[in-house]
């Protein structure tokens, strides 16, 4: 079949399926699509359809399998998707699609494939899409991605296949992920991360436990922005007084009140986990090698700034 697909195909309300694949389709994905409220599988790959993914098709609440890969479509991946809360097969491969993968994806519980490979996709591997916890395919190759590999994709018990090559990844390779049956690591030229330095318990006669919700913070985004290889790391991770850390400041309660990690090799994404810095009133992480999005979560801290 060639031509275009009408508007009006959104008369048919009680539409399950629609499977217009591999054919010489053209022109773009009409939004009226999306006012199908039955359909459970959209399957419009190997066309020649171009344009941008309408946002709309996060209205069907039913869709179980959304295939748009082999076609021309361009723009960004839109976050509305997440809307599709029985989405278990989300693939767009082989397109022109642009900027960063919305981290929203990782609220679809039921997501068990996800391949994106074959476009232009940029920015950071988001940590949320260790969310989905049967998740089976991550299949990310053949973009522009950069930064570090998330740890959280380790927790992903399910997943079978992992495919990362032909991006611009740095960093190190999570332990675990190399047990993943199908994977193409060994392409990336990484090392294996090192385990990660546990703080050492504390006895129970201290008046202070050594696990705060500072430590946590600070772990978190020594992980996500390749501690292992920064200018500078002097004590992190140690059982060492915080403000002992390279770049961290105090207060009298060993409270984390300054952060500065300006110009100092960090790689990968701000990790949501700085939110939990409920004393910080400063932060600087410029002139380093950051994607990603500024978490949500720094606008929550009220003395930042101050």
């Amino acid at each position: 079949m060639n031509g275009v697909i009408p508007p009006e195909i959104e008369q048919l309300s009680n539409l399950e399926e629609l499977g217009l694949n591999e054919n010489n389709l053209s022109g773009v994905i009409p939004p009226e699509l999306g006012r199908l409220p039955k359909l459970q599988r959209l399957s419009l790959g190997a066309n020649n359809l171009s344009g941008m993914i309408p946002p709309e098709l996060g209205q069907l609440s039913q869709l179980r399998r959304l295939s748009l890969n082999h076609n021309d479509l361009s723009g960004v991946i839109p976050p509305e998707l997440a809307q599709l809360s029985n989405l278990e097969w989300l693939q767009l491969y082989g397109n022109d699609l642009s900027g960063v993968i919305p981290p929203e994806l990782g609220q679809l519980s039921n997501l068990r494939w996800l391949i994106l490979s074959e476009n232009n996709l940029n920015g950071a591997i988001p940590r949320e899409l260790a969310q989905p916890s049967n998740l089976d395919w991550l299949i990310l190759d053949r973009n522009s991605l950069s930064g570090v590999i998330p740890p959280e994709l380790a927790q992903l018990s399910s997943l079978r296949s992992l495919k990362l090559s032909g991006n611009d990844l740095s960093g190190c390779v999570p332990l675990g992920l190399r047990d993943i049956s199908s994977n193409d690591l060994a392409s990336l030229d990484l090392p294996d991360c090192a385990a990660t330095p546990m703080p050492t318990a504390t006895p129970i006669q201290a008046p202070a436990p050594q696990d705060t919700p500072d430590k946590r913070a600070l772990f978190a985004l020594y992980n996500a922005t390749d501690g292992a290889n920064w200018e500078r790391n002097d004590s992190w991770l140690s059982d060492a007084p915080l403000d002992e850390w390279y770049g961290v400041t105090t207060d009298a309660g060993g409270r984390v009140t300054k952060l500065g990690l300006e110009e100092n090799n960090l790689n990968g994404t701000v990790p949501p986990e700085l939110g939990q810095l409920s004393n910080l009133g400063w932060l600087a992480l410029h002139r380093n090698d950051l994607t990603g999005s500024i978490p949500l979560e720094l606008g929550q801290l009220s003395n930042l700034g101050n």
